[in-house]
């Protein structure tokens, strides 16, 4: 179809706006590191997950005790495309 975007375009567009959202990401998540944050409980157990206020992911082992609570966790580290924290004492 005429006027179409090249697939080898829409390809490397694409690409270049993953590496801009990992390093956005980044640059948001890394200063997190140490501190302990507020999160909303969605799933519990060891591979638990949840959202900081700022609508950030963060996985913790958290209790079944926890769902659908705010709860304090201290971020240990950015993965991919989320927070991996333990929760705060």
């Amino acid at each position: 179809m005429p006027g179409m975007v090249p697939d080898a375009v829409k390809e490397a567009r694409g690409a270049t706006l993953f590496a801009l959202e990992r390093r956005l990401f980044t640059a948001i998540a890394a200063p997190l590191v140490g501190d302990e944050v507020f999160v909303l409980v969605e799933r519990t157990g060891t591979r638990g997950e949840g959202l900081t206020p700022g609508y950030l992911r963060v996985c913790a082992p958290f209790p079944a005790t926890s769902a659908g609570r705010i709860t304090r966790a201290r971020i240990t580290a950015v993965g991919d495309d989320r927070l991996h924290a333990m929760l705060a004492e």
